[in-house]
């Protein structure tokens, strides 16, 4: 008999992250998983003179809590489908992982 948790995690890779329905296959450090990926309005701080017109581009990863055990914490550069992306929050919820990231555009 599995735990409550095992059956929440078995849910969370065949339904919530099937990519046949929500989910899609990503790149996350260099580990292939399956995701929800969802774009965010990112406000770019508007007291940087040194940079006007900076826009920016914010993307939400809802992954399983088992494929992305590494801590992500403010700041830090991470490898996104192979491009470099930085950051915003992490939380944890259960054996979901939610994840903020976001880039500068050119």
């Amino acid at each position: 008999m599995s735990s409550f948790r095992e059956q929440l995690e078995a849910d969370i890779h065949d339904v919530f992250l099937n990519t046949a329905e929500f989910g899609q296959t990503i790149n996350l450090n260099g580990q292939t998983m399956k995701a929800v990926v969802e774009a965010f309005e990112v406000q770019a701080d508007q007291s940087d003179e040194e940079r006007p017109g900076l826009s920016m581009e914010g993307l939400v990863l809802h992954v399983a809590e088992s494929d992305a055990p590494s801590e992500f914490r403010y700041g830090r550069v991470i490898q996104f489908n192979g491009e470099k992306w930085f950051v915003l929050d992490a939380n944890r919820d259960e054996c979901l992982r939610t994840i903020r990231i976001y880039r500068e555009l050119s």
